[in-house]
């Protein structure tokens, strides 16, 4: 029973009937596989404490795997890596403090840690693995720092509960599912940023923080492909040639109604809101971007003719209160009617 060490090497752990806290000795140096894990010694599962000294030079893969009783840890103060599945299935941890040197969490390294409600990153991490918090279903609030550079495939997929994220504000790459099937309403991202396809829920809200200012956009349709790249090139630096590249007509009526906010000299994209506006306002309408319909209202490039229509196609999408926003906007720079009387109208009562 106790502690199986070659020279510095920490074999295995074998906890003495109903201990629940354990200090690994000092002279241990290499911490090796499945050492204090549960899936080998099911009496490790009891184990509520762990604390490692200073001296460790290396773990290696599934350290507490299934310690499922497991609730406080204390890390070496010079830690580098949290290797692969190093707290997978340890669901009684509910907060956990890693070191300032930490650089990378490994492959689903907290993977079922269902107790788990929040997480300040340490200040030199650059890299998150796959997987590396799925499924933690408790997990609230994370808050990375500025060095953080990845965050891999599934990283955070299903933490139901998760609603608030502090991004850097430095350059990320963002993979597939990253964020999937997570409480996350609304995000701030900061350029350059690199998004793959479903790295959040498509009801998510971007806001992605420019050198003007903010462009709020719905996720729902990112693709992580060409256009998408075009779309983030534009945002760092606007120009007429990337904006003809982007195909998809959603994207360029984002950027051309930025370019109306904060650059509104420039000709060309106000030609292209003239041009196209009937259908740009169609399509806020269907996105109820009531703050957008009110800003293109405030252009005049809607007619008589325009906002008939459009109040039209409001009250067929039953998009009542973008109608209403239509309706009022119409009495009172158009010579017309009543609504009441327009309402009245068009269902001929």
């Amino acid at each position: 029973m106790g502690f199986v060490m070659i020279g510095t090497h920490l074999r295995k752990y074998h906890p003495e009937e109903g201990e629940t806290s354990v200090i690994v000795p000092e002279e241990a140096e290499y911490i090796d596989t499945y050492a204090l894990s549960g899936t080998i010694d099911r009496e490790c599962r009891k184990i509520e404490r762990v604390e490692f000294p200073d001296s460790i030079k290396h773990f290696t893969g599934h350290v507490l795997e299934y310690c499922t009783s497991l609730k406080e840890v204390v890390l070496p103060a010079n830690l580098q890596s949290i290797v692969p599945y190093f707290f997978y299935e340890c669901r009684a941890l509910e907060q956990i403090q890693l070191p300032s040197t930490v650089e990378k969490i490994g492959q689903e390294a907290f993977t079922h840690c269902e107790s788990l409600k929040e997480i300040d990153f340490p200040v030199n991490l650059r890299f998150i693995d796959r997987e590396a918090f799925q499924y933690c279903r408790n997990l609230q609030r994370v808050r990375f720092s500025d060095n953080l550079r990845t965050i891999s495939k599934s990283a955070f997929f299903y933490c139901q509960n998760l609603n608030s994220v502090e991004f850097p504000e430095q350059r990320l790459h963002l993979e597939g599912w990253a964020f999937c099937c997570c409480g996350l309403k609304e995000v701030t991202l900061s350029l350059p940023i690199q998004m793959a396809a479903f790295a959040f829920d498509r009801n998510v809200i971007l806001h992605i923080r420019t050198n003007d200012g903010i462009l709020t956009m719905p996720f729902d349709d990112w693709a992580g492909n060409q256009d998408e790249t075009y779309f983030i090139q534009f945002l760092e630096s606007p120009s007429e040639e990337i904006f003809q590249n982007i195909r998809k007509t959603r994207y360029k009526i984002l950027l051309a109604q930025y370019m109306l906010k904060y650059h509104p000299e420039q000709e060309f994209y106000q030609k292209y809101v003239k041009r196209n506006i009937r259908k740009i306002m169609k399509l806020f309408i269907d996105q109820q971007a009531s703050d957008s319909i009110q800003n293109l209202l405030e252009t005049g490039y809607i007619t008589k003719k325009n906002i008939d229509e459009l109040i039209i196609y409001a009250l067929d999408k039953q998009k009542h209160e973008m109608q209403i926003l239509l309706m009022n906007w119409k009495q009172k720079h158009i010579k017309s009617e009543s609504i009441e009387k327009q309402i009245s109208r068009k269902f001929r009562l």
